[in-house]
């Protein structure tokens, strides 16, 4: 198995067909031995409608493999997929994002022969329904914020600083960034997980690179189904698209602060999450501690810089 693509899915129905249609273009310009991992963690289980966009024999051969997750966060639902992955390569993609012809080949060409660093890998996304170009989306280089589109500057792969989806890795260099893994332990959901994820490798002396191809598209979310779960199955409620995304998101991002920059880095707020998930950030501060200390302390026995000197420094400028 040469690639296995995992996707988080949480709620999206016709965007989640459509990026399944849009993979399995993209997987005929590699001609590479892949399979696509499924991890729904949904209000309702989304079987049912992703059967009508895929062929049943891939079923059938295991090329596409459906997992359910019992709670709702789309990050530990990746480390999900991430875990039941075969392929060495792994690549993970939005529910609601259209794949470029050619952004496998080209990725993968790249994943053959990676700096020794490597953690994650990212293709360009265009952010379509932001009216966004094709760059690097988060990316703090210099010239990617001033770029029409991120190949009119560059055309060779380069260092970054982070993104959110998509990114590849590879299965045994994931297990080394992500650790202890509270998020998962403790069934948290995320909030600023990209952010987490992405500025984790660099503490620890591993890079994230750009590769030049195609963009991915971004097209949600829009449209989502809008049932919460039965009360006694989870305990909280689900955030959903275009609702307030308060506690259990919010809490997960300032866990983030405190594992990636102690105390320092919750009252900065880099993501400004005490706003936008509409939370008590003192209350927020104090469980994000508790739960955060073996995280934290898995870090800072390992990391190389700290959150101040990946900043200060721009490792990703090099």
């Amino acid at each position: 198995m040469d690639l296995s693509l995992v996707i988080a899915n949480r709620n999206d129905t016709i965007m989640l067909n459509l990026t399944i249609v849009s993979i399995l273009e993209a997987f005929k310009a590699f001609k590479g031995d892949c399979e696509i991992v499924l991890v729904d963690n949904s209000d309702k289980a989304m079987i049912d409608a992703v059967r009508q966009s895929v062929p049943p024999g891939l079923f059938r051969s295991n090329k596409v493999r459906w997992i359910q997750q019992d709670f709702s966060c789309l990050f530990t639902a990746r480390e999900t997929g991430i875990k039941e992955a075969k392929a060495d390569v792994v690549m993970c993609i939005d529910s609601h994002m259209l794949l470029g012809h050619n952004i496998i080949k080209d990725s993968m060409e790249f994943m053959s022969s990676p700096p020794p660093r490597l953690a994650f890998a990212h293709p360009p996304c265009s952010w379509a329904e932001r009216g966004g170009a094709g760059r690097h989306y988060r990316d703090l280089h210099p010239q990617s914020k001033n770029a029409d589109t991120w190949f009119t500057v560059h055309d060779e792969p380069r260092k970054m600083s982070w993104k959110g989806m998509p990114w590849l890795c590879y299965k045994d260099r994931f297990k080394e960034i992500n650790g202890y893994g509270v998020f998962a332990e403790k069934r948290l959901s995320w909030g600023g997980g990209d952010f987490y994820l992405a500025v984790k490798p660099w503490l620890l002396g591993f890079e994230n690179w750009a590769i030049p191809t195609g963009p991915g598209i971004h097209i949600g979310p829009y449209t989502k189904i809008r049932r919460r779960a039965p009360k006694n199955s989870i305990p909280y409620k689900y955030r959903v698209y275009g609702g307030s995304g308060t506690s259990p998101f919010g809490l997960g991002a300032f866990i983030g602060y405190y594992v990636l920059g102690g105390e320092e880095l919750m009252k900065q707020d880099p993501c400004d999450c005490g706003a936008r998930y509409r939370v008590n950030v003192k209350r927020h501060w104090d469980a994000a501690k508790t739960i955060g200390r073996e995280d934290k302390a898995w870090l800072d026995e390992r990391k190389v810089m700290s959150y101040n000197e990946f900043v200060t420094n721009q490792p990703w400028n090099d």
